[in-house]
């Protein structure tokens, strides 16, 4: 009885691993290979260019606006399926937990293990959306925090490269919010 119910708990974390990898697989598919925060000082000289151009404005041709169109929308999109997906893979896993709780045949112990766990994935659940709230109230139009064992991951939409003063507001949310240490947290920005 008690082997049976250690070989489904050992599948069910094989399984936890496998979507831990999914998912960094998936934040590092579009974003590329270096997991280093790209940062930008903020310029303070003025662009060059002849007195004639530099009263002038560029506009916007029609396929550029186009072109920013899709690009928003493929954000859009982007982190709409990571949330989605997320919350979906999430809802398997707690409601495979709920199955190890509800099953007469479960000993104290893998009960025990599978509430401690479920409340776990809850109180991760409930942090990442907090701490992507914070994130877009400093002016970010969109960002995914996720969040695993002791480390975190962030990817903001950023048109430009990040500041340092920007990577420096997401580290001191992050880290207010998850209490993870600086030295894991990994900042991305998604353009």
């Amino acid at each position: 009885m008690k082997v049976e119910k250690k070989n489904w708990i050992l599948l069910g974390l094989v399984a936890l691993l496998c979507f831990t990898g999914f998912l960094n697989y998936k934040f590092n598919e579009n974003i590329g290979d270096s997991p280093q925060v790209a940062m930008q000082e903020p310029s303070a000289s003025p662009q060059s260019g002849d007195d004639a151009q530099a009263g002038e404005q560029a506009q916007p041709t029609a396929s550029q606006t186009g072109d920013a169109a899709q690009a928003n929308a493929n954000a859009l999109t982007y982190y709409t399926d990571f949330r989605n997906e997320r919350k979906t893979n999430r809802e398997q896993q707690i409601a495979w937990l709920d199955s190890i709780i509800n099953d007469e045949k479960s000993d104290e112990d893998s009960i025990k293990e599978a509430n401690e766990k479920k409340l776990a994935l809850i109180n991760t659940m409930e942090t990442e959306a907090n701490t992507e709230g914070l994130i877009k109230a400093k002016g970010f139009s969109e960002c995914i925090v996720t969040i695993q064992d002791e480390t975190a991951n962030v990817v903001v939409e950023n048109t430009e490269a990040l500041t340092s003063a920007q990577a420096a507001q997401i580290m001191d949310i992050v880290r207010e919010q998850t209490g993870v240490k600086s030295e894991n947290i990994k900042i991305m920005p998604r353009k």
